[in-house]
C-alpha cells in the first residue's frame, strides 16, 4: 500500500465510524504514511461553511434536493481542496461518510431520485472510494451510545423504527458496487474494530 488511498468509514449513527478512523489513522501513521482525517458534509474550509448552513433550522425545512445539491456542492469542494491533493502525493485519505450516505439520506429515505445523484457524480466527476467500510451493529447498541453521547447533531436519528429504516438502507447500499465493500461488525470491542478495519484495508490494498 504505497500509493495513495481513499477509504471511507459508513454506517448508521451509533456504530462507532469516528472513533475507529481515528484508531485506524493512528496505526497508520506508526508504519510511516502520511493520513489525512476528513468528514462529510466538510473536510475543507468551503465545505465546513456548507456544513453550518446545512445546520441550520432553515436548511433543515429546505428541500432535500436542495440539501442534496448542497452537500454536492461541498463535495466538490472537499475533493478538490482536500481529497485529491492528498492521494495525488501518496497519503492515505480516511473519510467519515461520503456518497454512499447521499444515495442513503437523500435517495433512499428523503425521496430525491437515485438517477439525478448519479448524474451528479458522473457530471462533476466526483471520485469514488478505493474501499468502502460499512459498519454493521444491532439497533439496541447503537442507541444506547447515541444517548450517552454529548454532541448530537441534525444527522443523529434517535427513533428506534428510524434507525431500523437506516440500518436497512445502509445493508441496502452496500450491495451496490459490492467489489469495493467490507463489512465490519462494529457491535464487537473497540480493538476487535480497528482491528477488522486495519485487515480489509491492507486485503484490498
Amino acid at each position: 500500500m504505497n500509493s495513495g488511498r481513499f477509504v471511507v468509514f459508513e454506517g448508521p449513527d451509533g456504530a462507532g465510524k469516528t472513533t475507529a478512523m481515528t484508531a485506524v489513522a493512528g496505526r497508520l501513521r506508526e508504519t510511516g504514511r502520511e493520513v489525512v482525517q476528513t468528514r462529510e458534509p466538510g473536510g475543507s474550509t468551503g465545505a465546513e461553511a456548507m456544513r453550518s448552513l446545512l445546520m441550520t433550522e432553515t436548511l433543515q425545512h429546505a428541500p432535500v434536493l436542495s440539501q442534496l445539491l448542497l452537500i454536492t456542492a461541498a463535495r466538490v469542494d472537499h475533493l478538490d481542496t482536500t481529497i485529491l491533493p492528498a492521494i495525488q502525493r501518496g497519503a492515505v485519505v480516511l473519510c467519515d461518510r461520503y456518497v454512499d450516505s447521499s444515495y442513503i439520506y437523500q435517495c433512499r429515505l428523503g425521496g430525491v431520485p437515485l438517477d439525478v445523484l448519479d448524474q451528479l457524480n458522473t457530471l462533476l466527476k466526483i471520485r469514488m472510494p478505493d474501499l468502502r467500510l460499512f459498519f454493521e451493529l444491532p439497533a439496541a447498541v447503537a442507541l444506547s451510545r447515541m444517548t450517552a453521547r454529548a454532541e448530537k447533531n441534525r444527522f443523529d436519528l434517535h427513533n428506534e423504527e428510524r434507525w431500523l429504516e437506516l440500518a436497512d438502507a445502509y445493508r441496502w447500499r452496500a450491495e451496490q458496487a459490492p467489489e469495493t465493500v467490507r463489512r465490519v461488525n462494529a457491535a464487537l470491542s473497540l480493538e476487535e474494530v480497528v482491528t477488522q478495519c486495519w485487515e480489509h484495508i491492507h486485503e484490498s490494498g
